[in-house]
């Protein structure tokens, strides 16, 4: 998805590495977007929502999973790269164990 609202030079790629129902959502190991420079993880749920919810239920999941870079858990509030960046994230589902 690439927004039509911000010039090409104030874009950051987003390559988000898909895990569990997400890569079966999506038929796809990654997804690839591109967001306005400040958009924070908040704002990148939204989007991730758009691409990957076909029912309340898939929307509920992107809400419930975590979003991460390889070394932690990112705050909603944080924003994400520079213009002209590449940035790297997984989102992960939660999971059931006992």
């Amino acid at each position: 998805m690439t927004l039509a609202v911000a010039p090409a030079s104030d874009l950051v790629a987003i390559r988000v590495s898909l895990f569990g129902t997400f890569r079966e959502l999506a038929e796809a190991a990654e997804l690839w977007l591109a967001v306005p420079r400040g958009t924070t993880v908040s704002q990148l749920r939204a989007h991730l929502c758009d691409e990957l919810a076909r029912s309340p239920a898939h929307r509920e999941l992107v809400d419930a999973s975590a979003l991460a870079f390889d070394d932690g858990i990112l705050l909603e509030s944080q924003a994400l790269g520079q213009s002209g960046e590449e940035v790297r994230v997984a989102i992960l589902p939660p999971v059931c164990g006992g």
